[in-house]
């Protein structure tokens, strides 16, 4: 922890804590406390945790400057007791260097909420997060790449280590180490937390009153059997705490450079800026490449099969180097949790792969996984508990009908005068009756119980009082490709473009021309491992196959094509040069490659993206004038599209391919023009629609589909599986700048590149209710709306347009760029209504779908993510899936 841990606040404080409080230990309190734990048998100790409440009445409130516990309030409106730790640094700048060794020694005092630190602000005299990676990242990033190139030149390694700005030792101060230890889970210790529960103090208090009362083996009997169920119910809970503890805990060997040799380190003693040798295993932490390639298994981040090429990560235009986010570069990020499966370096392929470390511990993306589960932000305290809210109703229902019979009962003997020892014994049995004894013990067996069943299909529940929030659940937000429809779709087939016009739809490759051959050979995201093995995505390699290409190595391409007068076939080879990998902020990826036939220092180009993408990039000439038209016929028909250019570069050896990015190649492209698009078929899952109709039938709740692909596409696919009513009508609303200025998607995309963690996403709307008379007169400023056949809704009338969906008369469709749009409006009533009413968020990039999520939670309505490999079969009594 150091001084400068206050600027790092990627983390708004306000999206976790509303208050500090500072306390301080006083001598009276301090020999009270003791008092109090002598003579209640340590009992006081073990309540402390439970109920820190009973600490501060022992303590003085001070500032928050000299505090030694700080009372936190989380938004949720729990309270925690966290004590302050101090430590102390010689560094107090991100300027200072090892060369400056002799600086003031200053004391940081810091806090840990929800496995976070957080350090003291003087200035803003507040408890700060701190960053999830240190702020001088992007320099350290540059340094290394600066120093691989002068090593390439002949330098020493060991100017690599000396990018670093402090020791091994002070970074591991600074930033922390990659240790995820939360310590080992404790049944003793869960099972006292459990009886602990306040339903099990009531319980504790009538059994004590029934014992009084001579019921000696009633009570004995019952407590016996509260002991019981309560560690059956942990016993489940435990066993899953216990997994989760072993995955955690387990340690690797990593090969780092250090001091110009390479060295084996244990994985939990990483830091940021620490430079790795890239082995085939499990990442430990996350990282950018600097060197090199690798094939990555990224199942732990999608719950799909998703095999990933990662390359090395190039600045665009030399400034993008300080913009490095893990979150938003995933071409050339490695996240902690996923499976490298192979490394080469294209360069020089004796060559080490190197990557550098960036974030680490529970930064790191299994690690923010792992936080999430652990220490939930959104748990709630006892007093919003929703099993004691239902009991303390129960009781207080119980508790007026006893009244009411009490009250006949006095008004029928006033005149016997009872004594006041009887009217008492009375009014405790009353209470009893209201608050059966036996009512906690039950529901853990029946929480328990319920758990073991949801086990058997293969649905962990490490937070018990989540099965209860099921039953209030409104909306279920579900992905489309691998959840609704298959993960793997089918080829189709392709529409070349020929003569500026569209070609019937060909089935057959040896129809296609041979440009698009190409294109479909080298354009991809296919990675050769061996000779008879080729991975990737299913429909890629179903591509490839259909023009008989293979590999010759991993950067050469043979493939059949028809060449000469007679149009014979010939073996064409293919050299990869350079690949661009598909990047979310440009919704395309792209391909250099040289044809050995082709003209001596010319290489050509392929790029492969959205039809919305790509046509922005070509020439208009060779756009057909039935370009949306014929998008926008196959989208409607559930299809998925893929555009394909193609162009020519001169000088290829001029270029600087090693820092080269694909926009920088497309500005020296001539004459890119459209190939052709590739119709790609989504098959929708045989249990999608049985499932649906469960969820809104028998369950009641509202289902809604938040996807990345096209809006038509996407609206297809929610009428067929029946989350649209047949006949009903679906209102697609675009921002303007889709429409007007075909620039603005790629605009409205990188409004959205910073992470949703650290963007503060607010849907305060005063109306509880939705809004049916009518909406501001400049709600849908900058929006447009349509139906998804392409008609205008409400003659383009925005505020008749949301009125109208308001109303019910329509569901709509949002896609990102107009999502965008309105999270950026001062005036929240187009975003309430479009949140009430959406059935398909289209076009969403992985933050925006974050941030959806994120405003349906601050309205109270609770999501749920389906992203598991199969639908859980539907039965009348089963649950659907579980927010754990």
């Amino acid at each position: 922890m150091n001084s400068h841990s206050a600027k790092k606040t990627t983390r708004s404080n306000a999206e976790v804590v509303k208050r500090f409080v500072g306390y301080s230990t006083s001598s009276w309190g301090l020999a009270v406390h003791v008092v109090l734990a002598i003579f209640s048998g340590g009992l006081f100790e073990f309540i402390g945790p439970c109920y820190p409440q009973t600490k501060i009445w022992t303590m003085r409130q001070s500032p928050l400057s000299k505090a030694e516990y700080v009372w936190t309030e989380l938004i949720n409106g729990q309270w925690k007791l966290l004590k302050v730790v101090e430590s102390t640094s010689q560094l107090t700048g991100m300027q200072q260097t090892k060369d400056e060794p002799n600086l003031d020694v200053k004391v940081h005092r810091a806090i840990r909420l929800l496995l976070v630190w957080y350090v003291y602000n003087a200035e803003s005299d507040t408890f700060m997060p701190l960053m999830d990676m240190p702020d001088d990242i992007c320099v350290q990033i540059h340094n290394a790449r600066k120093a691989l190139d002068l090593i390439d030149t002949g330098a020493d390694w060991s100017i690599l280590s000396s990018t670093k700005a402090w020791s091994c030792k002070k970074q591991m101060q600074l930033d922390g180490t990659n240790d995820m230890t939360i310590g080992k889970p404790s049944f003793a210790k869960m099972t006292c937390f459990m009886l602990a529960y306040p339903l099990y103090v009531v319980q504790y208090i009538e059994l004590a009153y029934v014992a009084y009362q001579g019921g000696y083996s009633y009570a004995v009997l019952l407590l016996v059997i509260t002991v019981v169920s309560a560690c059956t119910a942990v016993t489940a809970q435990f066993k899953k705490q216990m997994a989760l503890f072993k995955v955690i805990t387990k340690q690797l060997l990593v090969p780092i450079v250090r001091n110009g040799v390479v060295r084996a380190v244990a994985s939990h003693s990483l830091v940021p800026g620490d430079v790795l040798v890239l082995l085939r295993g499990k990442a430990s932490c996350d990282m950018v490449l600097l060197r090199g390639s690798c094939l990555v298994e990224e199942s732990m981040l999608s719950g799909e099969a998703a095999q990933a090429r990662k390359s090395r990560y190039v600045p665009e235009n030399g400034r993008e180097v300080w913009r490095y986010h893990p979150d938003t570069h995933h071409s050339c990020t490695i996240h902690a949790g996923t499976f490298v499966q192979q490394v080469w370096n294209e360069e020089d392929p004796e060559d080490e792969v190197l990557a550098l470390v960036v974030r680490t511990g529970f930064n790191s993306t299994m690690g923010n996984m792992l936080r999430q589960i652990v220490c939930p932000i959104d748990s709630v305290k006892w007093k919003q508990d929703p099993f004691l809210l239902d009991y303390l109703w129960f009781c207080s229902f119980a508790l007026g009908l006893q009244l009411c019979v009490l009250m006949l009962f006095l008004s029928s003997i006033r005149w016997h005068h009872p004594s006041n020892a009887y009217i008492a014994k009375r009014l405790l049995d009353m209470l009893i009756a209201a608050a059966p004894t036996g009512v906690p013990t039950v529901t853990t067996f029946a929480l328990g119980r319920c758990m073991r069943q949801l086990g058997r299909r293969r649905i962990d529940v490490l937070r018990p009082e989540k099965i209860k929030n099921l039953a209030d659940v409104q909306v279920v937000c579900l992905d489309k490709t691998g959840t609704l429809t298959g993960s793997v779709p089918n080829l189709h087939g392709v529409v070349l473009v020929e003569g500026g016009h569209f070609t019937a739809l060909l089935n057959a490759a040896t129809s296609w021309n041979n440009r698009f051959k190409q294109a479909a050979a080298v354009c991809h995201a296919l990675t050769f491992v061996s000779r008879n093995r080729v991975v990737g995505d299913a429909a890629e390699q179903e591509i490839f196959n259909a023009v008989e290409a293979h590999f010759v190595d991993r950067n050469q391409v043979a493939l059949p094509l028809q060449t000469g007068p007679r149009k014979a076939y010939g073996t064409a080879h293919l050299h990869i040069l350079k690949r661009f990998e598909f990047e979310e902020l440009l919704l395309r990826s792209g391909v250099l490659v040289v044809d050995d036939n082709g003209e001596v220092d010319t290489a050509l180009v392929f790029i492969r993206g959205a039809p919305i993408i790509v046509e922005q990039l070509v020439k208009n000439s060779s756009i057909p004038t039935d370009y949306r038209q014929v998008v926008d016929s196959y989208s409607m028909q559930g299809y998925r599209l893929l555009a394909l250019a193609g162009g020519v570069v001169h000088g290829v050896e001029q270029l600087h391919l090693g820092s080269m990015t694909l926009p920088q190649l497309e500005a020296r492209t001539h004459n890119i023009r459209l190939l052709g698009l590739i119709v790609l078929t989504d098959h929708v899952r045989h249990d999608s629609r049985e499932t649906v109709q469960h969820l809104q039938d028998s369950a009641a709740m509202r289902t809604v589909m938040m996807t990345g692909d096209y809006q038509l596409t996407s609206v297809a696919v929610a009428r067929s599986i029946g989350m649209v009513p047949p006949g009903g009508r679906v209102v697609i609303i675009l921002s303007r700048s889709e429409s007007l200025n075909p620039k603005g998607a790629l605009k409205s995309a990188k409004l959205a590149s910073t992470p949703a963690s650290a963007r503060a996403v607010s849907w305060q709307s005063e109306a509880q209710d939705p809004i049916v008379e009518g909406v501001p007169a400049r709600a849908g400023q900058g929006l447009m709306f349509q139906l998804d056949n392409g008609d205008p809704f409400e003659n383009g009338d925005s505020t008749r347009a949301l009125t109208a969906i308001a109303q019910g008369q329509a569901q709509c469709c949002i896609t990102g760029p107009a999502f965008e749009h309105l999270l950026q409006q001062a005036d929240v009533a187009a975003l309430d209504v479009v949140m009430r009413n959406a059935v398909v968020f289209a076009r969403m990039q992985s933050q925006q779908k974050a941030q959806a999520l994120q405003l349906f939670s601050v309205k109270g309505l609770h999501q749920m993510l389906h992203g598991t490999l199969r639908h859980i079969p539907v039965r009348p009594t089963s649950c659907i899936a579980l927010l754990c």
